[in-house]
């Protein structure tokens, strides 16, 4: 798309030099939200059997849920707003990592499914603007 997101740990986020900002959306049932799957997904058969329960659950819930293409990108979306909310289970560092630290730096709130801080490792990540994040992870919670 010709753009280019760039961020510093303490630096904030920034598309082609313009600093972003997640969605400022409140309402979940309003929220286009996001996700996607790890690379070699039969490998981590737990995750997806996780990321069936939690799709069914936050259909439930959300205004539209959707997979957009690479897992960084969606999360860069995030960071900027474009996209409100994602969320992914499985462990997917080296697709996950650039985009915390977008969406991070961004002031998106960034954990992993049972709402603990995102750590590299981890077997989840559920990233959205603060007033989302809680009502995300909520629809999330059956999907444990």
């Amino acid at each position: 798309m010709g753009e280019t997101y760039t961020a510093s740990l303490g630096q904030g986020a920034f598309r082609d030099g313009v600093r972003i900002g997640p969605s400022a959306k409140t309402e979940l049932g309003a929220a286009l939200v996001a996700t996607s799957q790890p690379p070699f997904a039969a490998a981590q058969p737990e995750a997806v059997r996780a990321a069936g329960r939690s799709l069914s659950a936050v259909l439930l819930a959300a205004g539209a849920v959707r997979n957009l293409g690479p897992t960084s990108w969606q999360l860069a979306d995030v960071a900027a707003g474009r996209i409100d909310a994602f969320w992914e289970y499985g462990r997917d560092d080296s697709n996950v990592l650039p985009g915390v630290l977008l969406a991070h730096e961004s002031g998106a709130t960034v954990t992993d499914a049972n709402g603990a801080p995102w750590r590299v490792g981890a077997d989840s990540v559920v990233v959205a603007g603060p007033a989302l994040h809680t009502p995300l992870l909520a629809a999330l919670d059956p999907a444990h």
